[in-house]
């Protein structure tokens, strides 16, 4: 049985302390791995849990033989109670409702600027906005068109990816076994072989005479020169031993080839886009969903998923069954997959489980995504609540339940709330496959109490929890935080309530979600001031200027995360709500260099038209400022204030007089992009 510690607030016996080894007269290592008690529980331990009985003989082999058959008795019925979901929810009615305060309208086109940050990830066209100011358009005009572009699309991609974003880099990769590589033959010919890492002494020669024409999985139209080793599935025979190569142990030997179509291969290169389209697997199947006006409920009951070619391939290997594919084109775009009703959308992913890849990091990322709780320890829902037995935990479908605990009321508040939840998966491995039966041949138990409803596995609860209260007001939570910088407070109850019943009635139409949002007063509040992400700025200024900002081989964005305070985690760190001083130093920095690139072009919008080298009178620098306020921050010539034009006129001419006008309309550039006004909206 594998060692787990599972929060066990039950009966005295549970609890391990000095005073039970004294008064027993043995030590604390006796019931527990650790020799200072507490943690896992050894034989001894859980014979106790079970018993409430510490035996005299307990070194001998009959009796370790009979505690062995009585803790499985034990677990298996401990195993068979379906244990509580349970953490702090507060319903919709229960919420603390302060009246609405009195919302302070942003103008028009400050709403447009926000509208086209937030539902395109991009600045308006300064067609709409003219078109906004002339009265040839309107506001709810303008938020249905945008809900319609594929710019939307991408955005609510990010917003998606984001909230599912794995936490960590760690990444399952048993499903590649022996990498291969390209190598240039002594004939200049390009031949494939594996990446061996038992030496080149082992691979063999790989002359002319020594390779075969191989049609590979990832384009069986086509044919590759491969080493004849490398193509092979023949038992090596070594000096030492034999190896049967048609096993993932022949494999992993590093000393055999890689199978028929190079089947057992993985493509060194492949490993870093596999990983990047599996990360955006839960993001995909939300894409479908509002593309298609489906339930938003789907994201957490669909039996299908999104898979690109890449994603088939590893998921194909992972199962064993990549001959079987009927297209085995690694560069397929991304479509849609039926899977068995066993599934459960976003919840059941490979993606999803092979990042949060036990039991309990699945279920605290499953509260935060789905139900907006934040797993830490909750000593007042430790003391509230009396669980009447213990929790068995699984490190693996097929291992027997176990049963552990820890005396620490720290460990004991936060397993209170992940370990009923971690229930529901435990027909599910770490790589995404499903078990029907775990131990012995036994059904293994996966049945739980969620809201007061009995669910059976991770199907029956994506139910239970797409159709719950705490899924809808979650999922407009979110929506929200992400259209205004905050979750809903209390002068907001009301709005809530409301806002999540239109959800709700409907069928979770999330796109109908997203245009009430941005139709009410207090969305276009002025005091919903939001920082630009790495995003928004990566996308604005390439539509300024037509310039990508690179450092060396990397984009600059991408190289200076570190110091921007986690630009691209936004609902993840802490120090994302309130970014830090170096989050304007980047603004600036990529403001600097791009605008000094985009000198020299003639094709980034706010240059196009403008004679760069030569000195403007007023007027001319007059009507420039005008139109880059109007690209910028989406304010027409009215309302660019009289402070605001002496002070980039200043600029401009400062710098000319020292530089030459191409750099003052650079510096003019850069200070406009470096911008407070630029970062906010």
């Amino acid at each position: 049985m594998g060692p787990a510690l599972v929060a066990l607030v039950a009966s005295a016996p549970a609890h391990a302390t000095e005073v039970f080894a004294k008064r027993e007269d043995v030590s604390c290592e006796t019931c527990h791995d650790n020799p200072a008690g507490g943690g896992p529980r050894n034989l001894v331990g859980l014979y106790y849990a079970a018993t409430d009985t510490l035996r005299s003989d307990r070194d001998t082999p009959l009796a370790i033989e009979e505690m062995g058959n009585v803790v499985q008795g034990w677990l298996l019925e401990v195993a068979a109670t379906p244990p509580e979901i349970i953490w702090r929810y507060t319903t919709l009615n229960g919420l603390e409702t302060l009246p609405a305060p009195a919302y302070a309208a942003v103008t028009d086109t400050e709403l447009l600027r926000r509208l086209s940050l937030d539902l395109r990830s991009d600045l308006p066209d300064p067609k709409d906005t003219q078109a906004l100011l002339s009265g040839d358009t309107t506001i709810e005009a303008l938020v249905d068109a945008y809900l319609d572009s594929d710019d939307f699309y991408w955005t609510m991609r990010l917003y998606h990816r984001d909230l599912v974003r794995p936490r960590t880099g760690i990444f399952n990769q048993t499903a590649s076994l022996a990498p291969i590589r390209t190598i240039e033959a002594a004939d200049g010919k390009k031949v494939w072989r594996s990446d061996y890492r038992a030496g080149e002494e082992k691979r063999g020669s790989c002359d002319a005479h020594s390779r075969v024409p191989v049609a590979p999985y990832w384009a069986r139209h086509s044919k590759v020169q491969v080493c004849a080793n490398t193509a092979s599935t023949l038992r090596y025979v070594g000096s030492d031993r034999s190896i049967d190569c048609a096993t993932e142990q022949g494999q992993k030997s590093g000393r055999c080839g890689c199978g028929p179509h190079l089947l057992w291969c993985y493509r060194s290169d492949d490993y870093g886009r596999v990983k990047r389209s599996m990360v955006q697997e839960g993001a995909r199947i939300a894409d479908e969903i509002l593309r298609n006006d489906l339930p938003y409920t789907e994201l957490v009951t669909a039996d299908w998923s999104m898979w690109n070619g890449r994603l088939e391939h590893f998921y194909a290997r992972l199962d064993g069954r990549l001959g079987e594919l009927d297209d085995p084109n690694v560069e397929r775009r991304w479509h849609r997959v039926e899977r068995g009703p066993e599934h459960s959308g976003v919840l059941s992913t490979h993606m999803y489980l092979n990042y949060f890849y036990n039991g309990r990091r699945w279920a605290q990322r499953t509260f935060e995504t789905f139900l907006c709780h934040e797993t830490v320890p909750d000593f007042e829902l430790l003391d509230e609540v009396s669980l009447d037995h213990p929790i068995s935990y699984r490190t693996h479908p097929t291992a027997m339940a176990d049963v552990n605990v820890n005396s620490g009321r720290a460990c004991a508040a936060c397993h209170l709330q992940l370990d009923g939840l971690s229930r529901v998966k435990d027909r599910w491995d770490n790589f995404g496959q499903y078990y029907d039966t775990g131990f012995g041949g036994d059904a293994v138990p996966q049945t739980a109490i969620f809201l007061g409803q009995e669910v059976d596995g991770l199907s029956a609860f994506g139910e239970a929890l797409a159709h719950s209260e705490a899924f809808a007001d979650c999922a407009t939570n979110q929506l929200w935080e992400h259209l205004t910088g905050h979750r809903f407070r209390p002068e907001e109850s009301a709005l809530r309530r409301e806002l999540v019943a239109g959800f709700v009635a409907s069928d979770h139409n999330f796109r109908q979600l997203v245009r009430t949002m941005v139709l009410t007063d207090a969305y276009r509040d002025e005091a919903n001031l939001k920082t630009m992400e790495r995003e928004l700025y990566q996308r604005t200024m390439r539509t300024l200027l037509k310039q990508k900002w690179s450092v060396g081989d990397k984009d600059g964005f991408d190289r200076y995360y570190d110091k921007v305070g986690g630009m691209d985690y936004r609902r993840i760190e802490a120090r994302d709500r309130t970014p830090s001083p170096a989050y304007s130093m980047v603004q600036y920095k990529a403001a600097a260099e791009l605008c000094a690139k985009a000198m020299e072009s003639s094709e980034a919008p706010l240059i196009k038209g403008i004679e760069t080298t030569r000195s403007p009178n007023e007027n001319t620098l007059d009507a420039v400022i005008d139109t880059w306020f109007l690209h910028t921050y989406v304010r027409p010539a009215a309302q660019v204030s009289d402070d605001d034009r002496m002070l980039f006129h200043d600029v401009f001419r400062q710098v000319e007089q020292r530089e030459g006008p191409q750099q003052g309309y650079m510096a003019m550039c850069t200070v406009m992009l470096a911008s407070e006004d630029f970062a906010l909206y």
